[in-house]
């Protein structure tokens, strides 16, 4: 019950929600997500000692991100690293497909 409400706030861009369900998509207790909104763009910040493996969390998180089919942002954005970015990736909404940058 409590899973199928967090599914919902999620869907309806609620960036806790969406922050929790980043989290167990890696199952990565080393890495923390930090999600925001800004100006209909989705950004998730991934924090952790040592820089997570790029092509790993990436598929996973826009699988997640398909699957949830967010209407709320336009673009998303996915970074990696404590004081500045390890890498960064950027997507339009339409198909999540991250972009190297």
């Amino acid at each position: 019950m409590i899973q199928l409400n967090l599914l919902e706030l999620a869907k309806q861009g609620d960036t806790n929600a969406i922050n929790t369900l980043v989290s167990q998509w890696l199952n990565l207790p080393r890495i923390t997500p930090k999600t925001s909104l800004k100006q209909n763009c989705l950004q998730i910040m991934l924090e952790s000692i040592e820089v997570p493996v790029q092509q790993l969390v990436v598929p996973v998180i826009c699988d997640g991100l398909i699957n949830l089919g967010i209407q709320s942002f336009k673009n998303a954005n996915l970074s990696s690293g404590i004081s500045f970015p390890s890498f960064f990736a950027a997507s339009n909404h339409a198909s999540f497909a991250f972009k190297t940058l």
